[in-house]
């Protein structure tokens, strides 16, 4: 899956600083930014954090939770900017992956196996929704 649930986030440096073949670039980052997926995963996993947008990857750490999302760009099936209905914009995304599965399965080690809770979806869509309203 190129999708991969992180608890810290690489080293990144700014492009020219990269000593290193696997530095990982950092482009843009956007912090105080909630991270809002259909379908929902548990209450309280990820709140609000940063993305981070590199050359391979986007990432969401929330250092609240101390938990996020490396996602690969492949997996990203479509991308958009959109409107909120608050009147704010956010970024969207389509993931060609179900993430939902990925939660299941880390809870179900903890609390037994369940076969209410599966989800039968193909993909997963997030949206990057900063605090900031003039973020760009």
């Amino acid at each position: 899956m190129t999708v991969t649930i992180i608890r810290s986030l690489p080293t990144f440096q700014q492009p020219g600083e990269a000593t290193d073949e696997g530095a990982v670039i950092l482009r843009y980052s956007q912090p105080d930014t909630s991270m809002l997926l259909s379908p929902e995963v548990p209450a309280g996993t990820f709140g609000k954090g940063t993305v981070y947008v590199t050359e391979s990857q986007v990432y969401f750490f929330s250092s609240e939770t101390s938990t996020g999302l490396a996602i690969e760009y492949p997996s990203i099936a479509m991308h958009a900017v959109s409107r909120e209905e608050s009147g704010g914009s956010c970024v969207y995304c389509q993931l060609s992956d179900s993430i939902h599965q990925m939660f299941l399965e880390a809870s179900q080690g903890q609390n037994g196996d369940s076969e209410e809770d599966e989800i039968d979806d193909d993909f997963t869509e997030l949206r990057f929704v900063p605090s900031d309203s003039g973020a760009g």
